[in-house]
């Protein structure tokens, strides 16, 4: 029952939340571009206009740079979004069409083709000077409408570059009927090209953003949404009858996600008595609000938890990593478990505050940092020494600063004590500070990245020589309890990820489908601390991953992985030497747990994914059956 209650009370709040920002974004003056902006935009309203080829490269190259972590995505968008603004000069020489630029030739007839906009999904009415030498058509091939319409023309006097024209007065004629227009200042070739390249790349850098705050490569309203056929389309849901394509106009992204994940031990249980069977569903839905004021994004989770993880496979790195969301104790939940602000204050300079998910800002991965779609063990989609350090529902203030395009550097100051359960109880009590490094390079044109970071956090913790502490008490150690001194705690961390080659389409361009490249590459991460405070003394893990290399399989994803974690020989002796935990336990503890996994996702349509899983654990650390543990799992994945 207080499942229930939790689900009504966070899904009244987040209804709220979404009607309020819904309409604050499209009836705030606060949510309106700046008058300079307004002013060069003002000759188009509803349509956008991008050249379909320059999509295309501009997807591939932001999804390469979006391999670093999400601040550097969003800061290149910022910068594309400048690009793509600054399309009217002083000469008004080009026409812009609601952000996107349009641009024509006078001596030449040309076409303006849309493949991929997502935000388009009715006529482009463009605005143009009388030319009689120019003759125009516009098409429109977008995959969020099946529908391809011949579009019409407005015809316009000879004022229309000017911003204080009210060219909204101006009547419409049928396409076909305009055989000539005044000749305007054009824009090169050269110059076109560009703008048509910025606004693109601004597309599929926010696809990349996007992606990374949801957690998934699903995300309706960005340049990889596909609608159509059922086996065709992104969303189960397809496009509500046109009317979810007109959200992201208006900047509001809104997804659903189900996450089924079922698991049973083969060999190795810990006690044969107890349950080695488990499901767990994860329900979440995202928010996200692009450019409610200039230069801001506001995302909203909610996310829930049906079932536990498998305590019986004595393993310490939880075997299914959605267990830790919305949060890590067993049992059901249903919370908003993120609520926060990404402010650019400057191209290269962004701010973030609020509720967060940290793995949304640190030790990102390309190839395993995505229970959804990738491995299941909790080791290999995060460094687990990291568990100790940041819950999953964290208070957070951090600033992304981008020193040079190859650089990213994060820096933020959270409350270890945060939980989803509440708002903010004892806030700030304890201060977490950590700062990270992220490298992007290439190796013959194969995108590779490597982070670098540290964690310190002050936060007290289990003390063993207290005969009435709670550590191991419900008979597994929770892989977020390790912190062991009353004197805080630190870690540093590395984490790469590298492309061996990379997929693309027929025309050899990146997919434009996929927020990251397609292609087969490998993954590591390694986290050291001293002993005297981490439980996890040193953690490694190793392994390779590849999305889209099977031919006519261009949403599978396969992979192998392998981590390894080194127990700290004080806390083990602590553990083993103190009675009352000995009880508990049941055993001795070792030094080491090494594990194993191997997945294939298998994607039956884009919105309708399935996984099977092996994982192979040696030496589970609280497993007293002396015995290695065998478990396979299965996994549905719907994106609604």
């Amino acid at each position: 029952m207080k499942f229930y209650f939790q689900l009504m009370e966070s899904a009244a709040i987040a209804i709220s939340f979404t009607l309020l920002s819904a309409f604050a974004t499209v009836a705030s003056p606060a949510a309106e571009l700046s008058t300079e902006s307004q002013n060069q935009l003002s000759a188009i309203d509803d349509a956008a206009i991008i050249l379909s080829d320059a999509t295309q490269e501009a997807t591939g190259d932001a999804a390469s740079r979006g391999l670093l972590s999400q601040p550097q995505a969003f800061s290149d968008l910022q910068k594309s979004e400048d690009a793509a603004m600054s399309a009217v000069d002083n000469r008004g020489e080009a026409i812009v069409v609601n952000r996107y630029p349009a641009f024509h030739n006078a001596d030449h007839p040309i076409t303006l083709e849309n493949s991929g906009d997502v935000s388009q999904n009715r006529a482009a009415d463009l605005q143009l000077a009388d030319n009689p030498d120019l003759t125009i058509s516009v098409e429109q091939d977008n995959p969020l409408s099946e529908a391809t319409s011949t579009e019409q023309l407005v015809g316009i006097s000879s004022n229309a570059l000017d911003p204080k024209a009210d060219l909204k007065a101006s009547s419409f004629t049928p396409i076909e009927e305009i055989q000539s227009i005044a000749q305007a200042p054009t824009l090169t070739e050269e110059e076109a090209a560009a703008q048509a390249q910025a606004q693109a790349q601004a597309q599929a850098i926010l696809g990349v953003v996007l992606s990374q705050l949801n957690h998934s490569p699903y995300v309706f309203g960005t340049p990889s949404t596909v609608v159509g056929s059922f086996g065709e389309r992104t969303q189960l849901t397809g496009d509500w009858g046109g009317a979810r394509s007109r959200l992201p106009e208006h900047g509001v992204f809104f997804d659903v996600y189900a996450t089924t994940a079922a698991q049973g031990i083969v060999s190795g249980a810990r006690n044969d008595d107890d349950d080695t069977f488990a499901v767990i569903q994860n329900i979440d839905a995202y928010l996200n609000i692009v450019n409610p004021w200039p230069g801001a994004i506001l995302h909203v989770a909610f996310q829930s938890k049906l079932g536990d993880a498998l305590s019986n496979a004595g393993t310490l790195s939880p075997t299914y990593y959605g267990s830790a969301f919305p949060v890590v104790n067993p049992g059901d939940y249903a919370l908003l478990s993120e609520y926060y602000l990404m402010q650019a204050f400057a191209p290269n300079f962004q701010l973030i505050l609020g509720k967060v998910n940290a793995t949304n800002f640190a030790d990102a991965n390309v190839f395993a940092n995505n229970y959804r779609y990738q491995f299941q063990n909790a080791s290999l989609n995060n460094n687990l020494m990291m568990g100790s350090y940041a819950p999953p529902s964290m208070w957070m203030g951090a600033i992304a600063w981008q020193p040079e395009p190859w650089l990213n550097i994060v820096t933020s100051v959270g409350d270890p004590g945060s939980s989803a359960e509440n708002f903010a109880d004892d806030f700030f009590n304890e201060v977490l500070v950590s700062q990270e490094f992220d490298f992007a390079y290439r190796i013959h044109q194969n995108p590779g990245n490597f982070r670098l970071g540290w964690l310190y956090s002050s936060q007290n913790s289990t003390d063993f020589s207290d005969p009435f502490n709670t550590f191991g008490r419900n008979g597994f150690i929770d892989f977020r309890d390790p912190i062991r001194t009353q004197n805080g705690a630190y870690m540093v961390y590395a984490n790469f990820d590298q492309y061996l080659f990379t997929v693309n389409t027929a025309d050899g361009k990146p997919d434009p489908r996929f927020t990251t490249p397609r292609g087969l590459g490998l993954f590591g991460r390694f986290g050291i601390g001293p002993e005297d405070s981490n439980f996890i003394n040193s953690f490694f893990s190793l392994g390779m991953g590849a999305k889209g290399v099977i031919p006519g399989r261009e949403y599978d994803e396969f992979g192998l992985g392998w981590y390894y974690l080194d127990f700290a020989n004080g806390t083990i002796d602590a553990i083993n030497d103190a009675p009352l935990l000995s009880r508990v336990i049941g055993q001795k503890l070792e030094g080491q747990e090494t594990g194993f996994e191997a997945y294939y996702n298998l994607a039956l349509t884009p919105a309708l994914q399935m996984a099977f899983t092996a994982q192979y654990i040696i030496d589970p650390l609280l497993n007293n059956s002396s015995d290695d543990v065998f478990i396979l799992g299965g996994r549905l994945q719907l994106s609604f």
